[in-house]
C-alpha cells in the first residue's frame, strides 16, 4: 500500500512538472506569433527554463530502460544537430517534450494548449483593437482587407483557431450538439470575411462535418450495428496511411510540377489557386535538396510586416517544409508517431478523426510540427484511450 501511494505521488509529481513546462513553452511560442514584442534573451530564457523542467522530469520520474533512453539520447543527438545546422529547432523540442510526456493525461496537455493559446490569442485581438500592437492588414484586389488581429500574420491568427477548434472538438467528442456545429460553421465564415483565410476556413467547416456525420453515424438509434461496425473498423485500418498518402500527394504533385516536361495545365491552375505553393516548393527542393537530417533553408515571408516582400520563397507546405529543414528521418519520425498514435487510438474515433483533419491541412499549410498550433504529437507517448459502446467510456490514464 505505502508503495503504491508512493508510485501515484512520484507520477502526480512528475505530471505536474511537465504541465508547468509544457504551459511555459507553449506561451513563449504563443508570444512569439504574436506582434507583441519579446527580447531575444527573454525568449532564450523561458524555452530554456521550461525544457529543464522536463529534463529534470525525465531524470527523476520516468525511469526509461538503458535502451529507450540511448534511442531517446540518439534522437536528441540527431535533432539537435538539426537545430545547429538547419537552424530548425522544433524538432528537438518534440523530442524532449516526447520524452517527457510519458505518464502524463493527453486530457490535461490539451486542457493546458486550449487556456494558454486561448488567453494569447485573447490578448492579442484586444491589444490590437485598441492599438497597443498593430492589427495588420493586407490588402488584396480579389480578396479585399485580410485582418491578422494581433498575430504576426493572417493565415497564422485562422490556423490558430483552427487547431484551438479542432482540439476542443475532440475533447468534446460525443458531448458534441448542433450549437456547436453552428457555432463552427460561423468561425468559418468569419475568418473568411475578416482574415479571407480559405484553407483554414474549409479546414474547419471539414471539422465540423467531419464529426458531425461521426457521430450522426456510431450514435444514432437508426444507424445498423453493422454500419457502425464498419466505421469503427474502416477508421482503425486507414487512419495510420492517411498522413503518409498526404505526404505522397504532396510530394508528388510537387516533382510533377517541376520535373520533366513541366507542369500540366491543372497543376498551374492549382498552384495560382495556392499562392505558388507548388512553385515553391519544388523551387526549394530544386535549389536546396532533400537531406537525412535537414538543412538551413531561409524562409522569406510576408509575417510581421505589410510591406510587399520582393523576395517572397516561403513553401508552406507542411510536408515539404519539414522535408527541406528537419530532414527526412525526422519526417519519417513524425510519421511513425502519427502511426502508433493511430494504432494506439484506433477505438477512438475522435482521435482519428483529427489526425485526418490535420494531415488534410497540412499538404498546404506549415503548422504541422509547429508547438504553437499542433499538440496532437504528443498522443504517442500520453495515454488517450476511448473505448467504443453504446456511451463512449474515456480514460485518459
Amino acid at each position: 500500500m505505502y508503495f503504491d501511494e508512493v508510485v501515484r505521488n512520484s507520477d502526480h509529481t512528475g505530471e505536474q512538472l511537465f504541465l508547468v513546462s509544457f504551459a511555459i513553452y507553449q506561451a513563449m511560442c504563443i508570444w512569439d506569433t504574436t506582434m507583441f514584442p519579446l527580447p531575444f534573451w527573454a525568449e532564450l530564457l523561458g524555452k530554456a527554463v521550461a525544457l529543464g523542467i522536463v529534463v529534470v522530469k525525465i531524470l527523476l520520474y520516468d525511469g526509461y530502460s538503458p535502451v529507450k533512453l540511448v534511442v531517446l539520447v540518439t534522437a536528441a543527438a540527431c535533432t539537435a544537430f538539426t537545430a545547429y545546422s538547419a537552424r530548425y529547432i522544433p524538432a528537438f523540442v518534440w523530442v524532449v517534450y516526447l520524452a517527457g510526456s510519458r505518464n502524463v493525461s493527453f486530457k490535461k496537455i490539451l486542457e493546458v494548449y486550449l487556456v494558454v493559446t486561448c488567453a494569447g490569442m485573447i490578448m492579442a485581438y484586444a491589444a490590437s483593437m485598441i492599438g497597443t500592437i498593430e492589427n495588420l492588414q493586407y490588402i488584396s484586389e480579389k480578396r479585399g482587407i485580410r485582418n491578422s488581429f494581433g498575430i504576426i500574420y493572417t493565415t497564422d491568427f485562422a490556423a490558430h483557431i483552427f487547431y484551438m477548434l479542432l482540439t476542443w472538438f475532440y475533447l468534446k467528442g460525443e458531448d458534441l450538439k448542433g450549437i456547436h456545429y453552428l457555432g463552427a460553421v460561423i468561425t468559418a465564415t468569419l475568418i473568411y470575411l475578416f482574415c479571407s483565410a480559405r484553407l483554414d476556413s474549409v479546414s474547419i467547416l471539414m471539422t465540423a462535418a467531419l464529426f458531425w456525420i461521426g457521430n450522426a453515424i456510431t450514435r444514432s438509434r437508426y444507424t445498423g450495428d453493422r454500419v457502425k461496425r464498419l466505421w469503427n473498423q474502416g477508421w482503425a485500418k486507414i487512419s495510420p496511411f492517411i498522413m503518409p498518402v498526404c505526404l505522397a500527394v504532396a510530394l508528388g504533385a510537387t516533382y510533377a510540377y517541376g520535373a520533366g516536361n513541366g507542369p500540366s495545365q491543372k497543376l498551374i491552375e492549382f498552384d495560382q489557386i495556392s499562392g505558388g505553393r507548388l512553385r515553391l516548393g519544388w523551387e526549394g527542393i530544386e535549389k536546396y535538396g532533400l537531406h537525412l537530417l535537414g538543412r538551413y533553408v531561409p524562409m522569406i515571408g510576408n509575417g510581421e510586416t505589410t510591406k510587399f516582400q520582393t523576395n517572397y520563397s516561403f513553401v508552406d507546405s507542411s510536408y515539404i517544409n519539414l522535408l527541406l529543414r528537419a530532414g527526412i528521418l525526422f519526417m519519417a519520425a513524425v510519421l511513425i508517431l502519427y502511426a502508433i498514435s493511430c494504432r494506439k487510438n484506433s477505438r477512438d474515433l475522435y482521435f482519428l478523426y483529427a489526425v485526418a483533419l490535420i494531415s488534410v491541412n497540412s499538404m498546404i499549410a506549415h503548422h504541422l510540427a509547429e508547438p504553437a498550433y499542433n499538440p496532437l504529437l504528443l498522443a504517442a507517448f500520453t495515454g488517450c484511450v476511448r473505448e467504443t459502446g453504446d456511451r463512449y467510456k474515456i480514460s485518459y490514464r
